[in-house]
């Protein structure tokens, strides 16, 4: 087993050494003569923080951490056996690393004599060495000093925020240093509990440490990240993970449709009552836009406050007769208030309640109805192992909304509503390197009490990040349809992306998704549906989970 797994991994090496576009560099952690058990992970935190000041530039490649602690496992090494020049032969090669970079730490009781030097992997020869004198509260600097150094040695220029580092040379609370050391440690040991507990100790100490940001976008869960609508009476996610979330988070999103046609030429269908050539073209837009809050409340439980606005349009069109021959207009407003908490170390639930009034404007010539109030409420039910690698959540939601439908046959509206169907989703997530590569099976089933319809939806998809700050992931649609007695199957596909932005703990979420769905204008039938999804997030404002 030992073998195959470091096969994969020499693999996935060796690939990224072939796409490198400069030198190939792998961060040893420092090693620490100390006799202060306080500085027993200090050399991990010194050396995270030259490597992310490292990964800021595009002209050199870095070698994740796991991979480095991988190959040091496979191969029983500790960090002394790394002083020796076969060794970093060794494990320069394993890893496809063209340099490596080391170090040692010497407390001088007040200070640190810190010595750094730079190994070609294929030789073992010292090509650059530096060494400074300085006390802890100095650790951006010192990081960002040897980074830059490094950098200049391969004719690179640091990054602006590297640059500032080093010239301003500002001291900070050591306690940060020491925190963001034990959660990298944590990490290692792939205890993610006591890491995330220990980075966001590291944060508060210092609220601009850009390491302990970046281990801590490592521990993020995905759950929003694979929609391929949202109906305006739920919340993006499962109210069960607001139990669980380390920090708050505001968020804007929106679900709109691509047109493939323009307006004025919609997407077409022959009905089979239709006289032969008899061409009848069928349009339906939705556009979703909301406004989301939320935030952790103590050690177990969490909240959202969501709001939103709602338009729909579907319109019946037969050339031979008119332009518009018979439409549905619908909007709204409204609000979602939703709360999570965990019952258990490895179970959360939540509920979430929505309010929204609703009007239609129906009809050729168009008549409008009234203004109702719509309740909705969805529940929700998530369980995950200790690391968060495994996640298994559902959830059902029902809604007291009602909607128009259009005869084929007369081109008027349904005298009946119908009601908005049963929801249940439920998603299990599986979170791989280090979450870094998610995989995701989602199924979906909607149900209708007042008439014959089911509709259900299988969802393989998986997204990995290609780098810290940027991920791809795409996902296949199966879906089965009961309509009036009538069995239909249909299909679907999903690609977005994920920009993120550490520093400014920033994401872009975007998703575009193509499927078959009911329509919800004319029964029985399945519509081509396509779709753009956005959300833009910013995490980490005010509050954190203590």
């Amino acid at each position: 087993m030992k073998k195959s797994g470091l096969a994969i991994l020499l693999l996935f090496s060796f690939a990224g050494f072939l796409w490198a576009k400069g030198p190939v560099l792998s961060v040893v952690d420092f090693l620490v003569e100390s006799d202060n058990p306080a500085f027993k992970y200090l050399g991990k935190g010194l050396s995270t923080l030259v490597a992310v000041e490292l990964r800021k530039s595009a002209a050199v490649q870095l070698v994740e951490r796991e991979q480095l602690n991988e190959i040091l496992k496979e191969q029983e090494l500790s960090l002394s056996d790394m002083a020796d020049e076969q060794t970093q032969i060794r494990v320069g090669m394993l890893l496809s690393a063209q340099y490596l970079v080391l170090g040692e730490m010497i407390d001088m009781a007040g200070s640190f004599l810190i010595s750094v030097r730079v190994a070609d992997a294929s030789s073992g020869e010292i090509i650059w060495q530096e060494a400074v004198n300085e006390k802890l509260p100095a650790y951006d600097y010192i990081g960002a000093f040897f980074a830059k150094s490094i950098l200049e040695h391969f004719g690179v220029v640091a990054q602006g925020t590297t640059i500032k580092k080093v010239e301003k040379r500002r001291e900070k609370r050591p306690e940060a240093v020491l925190a963001l050391s034990e959660g990298v440690d944590a990490y290692d040991r792939k205890d993610m509990t006591k890491a995330r507990s220990a980075l966001e100790q590291a944060r508060r100490l210092d609220p601009g440490s850009e390491a302990a940001a970046y281990y801590l976008s490592k521990l993020t869960v995905n759950t929003t990240k694979f929609q391929i609508t949202v109906e305006q009476y739920y919340t993006y996610q499962n109210p069960a993970y607001l139990g669980i979330i380390q920090m708050d988070r505001l968020y804007l999103g929106g679900s709109m449709p691509v047109s493939l046609t323009p307006a004025q030429n919609p997407v077409p269908y022959v009905n089979s009552i239709d006289l032969p050539g008899n061409e009848r073209y069928l349009h339906e837009l939705y556009n979703i836009l909301t406004l989301g809050y939320l935030f952790p409340i103590g050690k177990r439980s969490g909240i959202s406050v969501d709001m939103f606005m709602i338009s729909f349009l579907e319109r019946l069109w037969d050339p031979s007769i008119a332009f518009d021959s018979a439409t549905v207009q619908m909007s709204g407003f409204g609000g979602i208030l939703s709360l999570g908490y965990r019952i258990h170390d490895h179970i959360s639930i939540g509920i979430g309640i929505a309010v929204y009034g609703q009007s239609q404007v129906v009809g050729m010539p168009l008549g409008v109805s009234p203004e109702t109030t719509v309740v909705a409420a969805n529940g929700g039910i998530l369980y995950f192992n200790d690391d968060k690698t495994f996640l298994f959540d559902s959830r059902v939601g029902y809604c007291t909304g009602t909607f128009h439908q259009l005869d084929l046959e007369t081109f008027t509206e349904i005298p009946d509503e119908v009601r908005a169907p049963l929801y249940n989703e439920n998603t299990v997530t599986w979170a791989l390197k280090e979450h870094r590569t998610f995989i995701v099976l989602k199924q979906i089933n909607e149900v209708a009490w007042d008439r014959p319809f089911y509709f259900g939806r299988l969802l393989p998809a998986t997204e990995h990040f290609i780098s810290d700050r940027f991920s791809m992931r795409a996902g296949i649609e199966a879906s089965y349809a009961f309509l009036n007695g009538t069995k239909k199957f249909g299909f679907g596909a999903l690609v977005g992306t994920t920009l993120r932005s550490i520093r400014r703990k920033i994401d872009l979420d975007f998703n575009v998704s193509y499927r078959m769905r009911p329509s919800r204008a004319v029964e029985g039938l399945l519509y081509p549906d396509f779709g753009f999804l956005w959300t833009i997030s910013r995490n980490g404002l005010f509050l954190s989970r203590q």
